[in-house]
């Protein structure tokens, strides 16, 4: 039979140790997981001087206005570029519906905000918004494959 001694006492600490930190890590990641799912306005990037101007010109702010005319609910469009789906839900409300989990799509977000706020409209993000895995580049890496696969002219 084997005793007992410190050493054992001190290998089980700091397994136990080892163990609780990875139990909070795990928890950490899922709430980041959950927090991914949906984004806030707190979750959108501070504006850059271009991408502010932008934003605010006169032809944004009239794109705006005509998309969120009342008359036009129930219109969408998707922005490749940035990732997002945005609809006109009707009241001088647009809701961003989905939204591809990248970094642009963040900042195209903001700026649509910035937009959309400056003519009195309001966006609606959080329990409206779908966030999606970025799957752009796996597609595109795909493709890329599928042209190499290809069977073409023997050179004999």
């Amino acid at each position: 039979m084997r005793g007992y001694s410190p050493r054992n006492k001190k290998t089980r600490k700091t397994k136990g140790d080892e163990n609780m930190k990875q139990e909070t890590k795990r928890k950490q990641e899922n709430k980041q997981t959950e927090r991914q799912t949906r984004w806030y306005d707190e979750d959108l990037p501070s504006l850059i001087e271009v991408d502010l101007e932008k934003s605010l010109s006169h032809e944004a702010r009239k794109w705006a206005l005509d998309f969120s005319n009342p008359e036009h609910i129930g219109e969408h469009t998707w922005n490749e570029f940035c990732g997002l789906l945005i609809q006109n839900a009707g009241d001088y409300r647009v809701r961003c519906i989905l939204a591809i989990d990248c970094f642009d799509a963040k900042i195209g977000l903001s700026m649509y905000k910035t937009t959309f706020n400056a003519i009195g409209v309001e966006l609606e993000l959080g329990e409206f918004t779908i966030v999606a895995p970025d799957r752009r580049e796996d597609q595109a890496a795909s493709e890329d494959v599928k042209v190499a696969e290809a069977p073409g002219m023997e050179v004999v």
